[in-house]
């Protein structure tokens, strides 16, 4: 099964694939922040129920946009907020 790139892919309770676009995830992940001020992959792959993995390109993928900024230590404890 292909998928197109830029979709994360997720397994819901009864293990049927559905997608989820970057585009609707990286919103997903900006209005969270908004709400909350700043956010750990930890954090935003728990609220958008994706891997961490796929948590931390996409807030990678948001700072590279210029959307977001790193904010604090590197690694696991990372914390992202609204870049400006």
């Amino acid at each position: 099964m292909g998928l197109d790139r830029g979709h994360a892919v997720l397994l819901d309770a009864s293990f049927q694939v559905r997608s989820k676009s970057g585009c609707e995830s990286g919103k997903q992940a900006i209005a969270i922040i908004r709400n909350k001020g700043r956010i750990t992959r930890h954090d935003l792959a728990k609220a958008l129920g994706i891997l961490i993995r796929m948590a931390s390109r996409e807030l990678v993928d948001l700072v590279t946009r210029g959307d977001l900024v790193h904010d604090g230590q590197p690694g696991y404890q990372a914390e992202y907020c609204i870049s400006g």
